[in-house]
């Protein structure tokens, strides 16, 4: 693994405001980060092991928007194939378009629905980004991260 970064995070993902990540920390609490930046590569090191990316920039914007104002919240703490509803504090089995304002669903839920709309979705596997569509691209040196590759 290239050395100098973290690797704290469990999602990034590439919307309209930017990269956004989130992941658990040592203390098992969910942690937020966003990032006012359009590039994903300097980023990259940052994942764990198995880690997820869902760029939504190739996504329709007025889905994107769309999501934002109405759909669930991604919790990586929410069991897989589940929501967790913000009104009654149930955990229910459902997809992505059965949440509401302000629920939480599972990553694979998550990362489901956003396939569904055209995101581009990558996993960390070492040193490299291994993307769906069959594209692998390596994660920068953390020295040069920030350079355009």
């Amino acid at each position: 693994m290239k050395s100098g970064y973290e690797q704290t995070v469990t999602m990034f993902g590439k919307a309209l405001a930017g990269v956004y990540g989130e992941g658990i920390n040592e203390d098992g609490n969910r942690f937020s980060v966003s990032i006012p930046d359009y590039r994903l590569f300097p980023y990259y090191g940052e994942l764990i092991e198995g880690g997820i990316i869902v760029d939504k920039s190739v996504c329709d914007e007025t889905v994107v928007i769309r999501s934002v104002v109405y759909g669930g919240m991604l919790d990586l703490k929410v069991p897989a194939g589940k929501i967790a509803r913000f009104s009654s504090k149930e955990i229910v089995s459902g997809k992505y378009e059965d949440a509401e304002t302000f629920d939480y669903v599972a990553l694979d839920i998550y990362v489901e629905y956003w396939r569904k709309n055209g995101a581009r979705i990558g996993v960390r596997r070492g040193d490299y980004i291994m993307w769906e569509s069959g594209e692998v691209e390596e994660i920068p040196d953390f020295e040069n991260r920030f350079i355009n590759h």
